[in-house]
């Protein structure tokens, strides 16, 4: 007889049309008459807030006056009243009300609505508000919410959720609060947020990501990709019969993840983040924990090197560390305080050091970054550490502000006490400021070598500068004539202790050897010419080129683990990641080509000559004899010089193939893929 009082349940008043204005006005009155949250009204409410987002995506495309009601009426203030609400039933409505909003944002198309919106910083009180977290749906409708919101951001929006004058920037602050959170979805939305922010280019956002969060997050990114790290290599040591096959997986996949994030940092091209990012990648992850486990796993009575030469490198390391902090080299760390240490140094599997460190070269192109870790690998040895390496970070890094330690640990801070004692206000800004994106001594191509960063000659024929000059140092600082004639006094002051040739041992003929030439007597050439004629008539066969080149392996740690990795005898387990480390070190982009050429043809130019005069097989050798007029001379005819190679590398593929070759051989069809 009586027809339902309710609201949604009788129709009094409300409109036919569910798209209108009026309808708007409806839902409005029903805010008004329900501010406070119950069990009772909690399906109403629900149901306002989903027809409220539904009638303002209409309005965009059909009607402006419906925003400029929403807005006259001022109804997110309602939005956050219902949110700040403790009684029963708030949380269920805070879900529909963030997938209002979540839709909502989605929806909009009119720039002008959107500004709407934004206007007046409801948005932001959103953003900061201390949800339940706890509550799946609420984690999930938020992080989805600010990801909606990031991907609406541009150099005009950008200016309603980052605030000049007070410092603050709640919409990309609160969302890296959860790069670490248990949810994997949750990680992906917090990337693509943060990688939204970044490609919008404002400068005075930049600063501030730089000043504020930029090493606190990244030095937290870090340790969490390291603590990734470690339980993968478990999961590889626990895995033996093969049961863990779907973890690994997963944990393999979400690494991917993170290199293809760093990856997408760095092509950005914003120096203030790819220093940040570059100099907690070297020195807190790839250098201690991915490098050094390369040698993790050789025994000690193995090689000359095993325990003697790693230990001078770690020390070596830690004195770096010390010119790093400012601190005088004169007290270095003796060897007894590495021995203590060595046992609770996080390392993992030598396995799994060459795919982590094969996934990094296949996917990071960033030239400071790989170069850095190729030099490492290819050229670190005792002498290096202490006559080239120190000397070049002494003259860059001194006067810097950042103390980075060259290892694995712990940041001190957590992400969210770090950026709450970053956000007072008597923080001292002393760096200069940024100046749009550039490039910064490594790519030639787009930047002009007057006012670069780093000489890029210093960049490829030395140990690569983690964080190239710091923003905050000296040199950062004076103007751009005075930075040009530091950068060569820098130069002339490394070359007087350094030699001068891209890199040590490369056998790249160097400049200085040209001008001794050039400057000696007659009697001095005849000398030599005698004695080089003396030593081509001598015979170097690939046993002694072996045998040499091999001593020569022993001085590089790092190095000889891989090579020693392509031993295929007992299985191929080792030599396909030693393969693929090596193949996507040769083919990244990011790797100087003068520093290659130490792995694939380390030999001097003499000795590369005289692979042209060593004697062939007996068979080519009779055929010659057979050739010849009788008083012919036997001295062998040099054949036109051939480009060096590395002669134990090929020998060890060579030693793969045939190994391939035989029945009961247990190399697999991709590692000899790889060999050949």
């Amino acid at each position: 007889m009586f027809r339902s009082r309710s609201w949604f349940g009788g129709g009094w008043g409300r409109p036919k049309n569910p798209h209108s204005l009026e309808r708007l006005k409806y839902l409005h009155n029903i805010l008004c008459k329900n501010t406070t949250v119950s069990e009772s009204n909690r399906g109403t409410l629900v149901e306002s807030l989903r027809c409220i987002a539904e009638i303002l995506i209409w309005g965009d495309q059909n009607d402006s006056s419906v925003f400029d009601f929403f807005l006259e009426k001022n109804m997110l203030s309602y939005f956050l009243k219902i949110m700040r609400q403790k009684c029963g039933g708030s949380s269920y409505v805070c879900v529909q009300l963030l997938q209002t909003l979540n839709i909502l944002f989605e929806n909009i198309r009119n720039e002008t609505s959107l500004y709407y919106l934004l206007s007046n910083n409801h948005v932001n009180s959103i953003i900061v508000h201390k949800f339940d977290f706890s509550d799946e749906e609420v984690m999930a409708y938020y992080i989805s919410f600010l990801k909606t919101l990031s991907l609406k951001l541009n150099n005009h929006t950008i200016h309603f959720f980052y605030n000049e004058h007070t410092k603050d920037f709640p919409l990309y602050t609160e969302a890296i609060k959860f790069f670490n959170h248990s949810e994997s979805m949750v990680r992906i939305a917090v990337r693509t947020l943060t990688l939204n922010v970044y490609r919008v280019q404002d400068a005075s956002m930049l600063r501030f990501i730089r000043d504020r969060t930029a090493a606190p997050y990244f030095s937290n990114l870090v340790w969490f990709i390291g603590k990734h790290i470690l339980e993968l290599d478990a999961c590889v040591r626990n895995d033996a019969d093969h049961q863990s096959q779907q973890k690994l997986d997963d944990l393999v996949a979400e690494h991917l993840d993170h290199l293809h994030y760093i990856n997408d940092i760095l092509c950005l091209n914003i120096p203030d983040l790819n220093d940040v990012l570059t100099e907690h990648l070297l020195h807190k992850l790839l250098v201690p924990l991915y490098i050094y486990s390369l040698t993790s796993e050789t025994r000690p009575n193995t090689s000359p090197y095993n325990k003697e030469q790693i230990q001078s490198i770690e020390v070596i390391t830690r004195n770096l560390e010390a010119i790093l902090k400012g601190k005088s080299s004169e007290s270095p760390f003796s060897r007894q305080m590495v021995e203590s240490d060595e046992e609770t140094k996080p390392s993992v599997s030598c396995v799994v050091a060459l795919f982590l460190l094969s996934q990094v070269f296949l996917i990071i192109t960033h030239g400071p970054i790989v170069h850095a870790l190729a030099w490492i690998i290819l050229q670190s040895d005792v002498t290096v550490f202490e006559d080239g390496a120190t000397k070049i970070l002494e003259m860059y890094i001194s006067n810097a502000k950042s103390n980075v330690k060259l290892e694995f640990s712990k940041p001190q801070l957590s992400l969210e006490k770090a950026l709450e004692s970053s956000s007072g206000h008597d923080r001292d800004y002393t760096t200069p400021e940024y100046t749009g994106p550039k490039t910064f001594g490594y790519d030639l191509d787009n930047t002009d070598q007057s006012s670069c960063d780093l000489d890029p000659e210093l960049v490829s024929t030395s140990l690569p500068s983690t964080s190239h000059i710091s923003e905050s140092s000296s040199i950062a600082n004076d103007s751009t004539e005075d930075l040009v004639t530091q950068i060569h006094s820098v130069k002339a002051s490394v070359k007087e202790n350094m030699p001068d040739s891209p890199l040590p041992d490369s056998g790249i003929e160097s400049s200085s050897s040209k001008i001794s030439e050039s400057n000696i007597t007659d009697e001095e050439k005849q000398k030599l010419l005698s004695a080089s004629s003396s030593a081509s008539t001598e015979k170097i066969t690939l046993e002694n080129i072996l045998e040499r080149q091999s001593r020569e392996i022993e001085k590089r740690p790092f190095l000889k683990t891989i090579l020693d990795s392509l031993d295929c005898n007992e299985n191929d387990y080792k030599a396909l990641f030693a393969l693929c480390l090596l193949f996507a070190l040769i083919n990244n982009k990011g790797v100087n080509t003068e520093l290659l050429d130490t792995l694939l043809c380390p030999e001097p130019e003499e000795i590369a000559n005289s692979f042209s005069t060593i004697s062939t097989t007996d068979g080519a050798s009779r055929q010659d004899e057979a050739g010849k007029e009788p008083g012919a001379s036997n001295t062998p005819v040099p054949k036109k010089p051939m480009q060096s190679f590395n002669a134990l590398l090929i020998h060890k593929l060579l030693a793969i193939t045939n190994l391939a070759c035989k029945p009961t051989s247990k190399v697999r069809l991709v590692t000899l893929e790889l060999s050949v």
